[in-house]
């Protein structure tokens, strides 16, 4: 685990600063995860700069974040798409989904099945033939100032 810098006051959840980088083995691509909750690991973000001592990360909180997820027991697909408010876009019409199905990674970037929220709410849209949801967080993004790093590049 390693500390997040504060941001105070502005907390911006798109990007975080934390307190590991190259010398404690952190690359670039290496994936940000909350601690284990009663659904496992949780995908927060990924390694996008890394110093000596500091790295930075995005999070699933940046509108430039999209990735492929999995949804609930029928593992319906969607697309992760983040922004202030991430939601799960492109699910199939015929996909049984229901409100508190578990989402999870399904990004060959990271490691699979990582957690990433619940399905909240469930629409469809009006100009595809595909539904969208909202994501319900175990915790708030504001608040987090401890995270895991998992190394996903190359270390030999």
């Amino acid at each position: 685990p390693t500390f997040v810098y504060s941001r105070f006051p502005f907390n911006f959840r798109e990007e975080i600063s934390v307190a590991a980088g190259t010398v404690a083995g952190v690359g670039i691509g290496d994936v940000v995860v909350l601690p284990v909750s009663d659904q496992g690991a949780i995908l927060f973000g990924s390694i996008t700069d890394a110093s000596r001592t500091i790295a930075h990360a995005m999070t699933i909180f940046d509108a430039r974040w999209k990735s492929p997820v999995r949804i609930g027991s029928s593992g319906a697909q969607g697309l992760l798409v983040g922004g202030l408010s991430p939601r799960v876009s492109f699910i199939s019409r015929t996909a049984e989904i229901s409100v508190g199905d578990i989402i999870y990674n399904a990004d060959s970037r990271f490691p699979f099945g990582l957690t990433i929220g619940q399905i909240k709410h469930i629409e469809s849209s009006a100009d595809s033939g595909f539904r969208q949801a909202d994501i319900k967080f175990s915790y708030d993004p504001s608040d987090v100032f401890v995270v895991g790093i998992l190394p996903t590049h190359d270390t030999r």
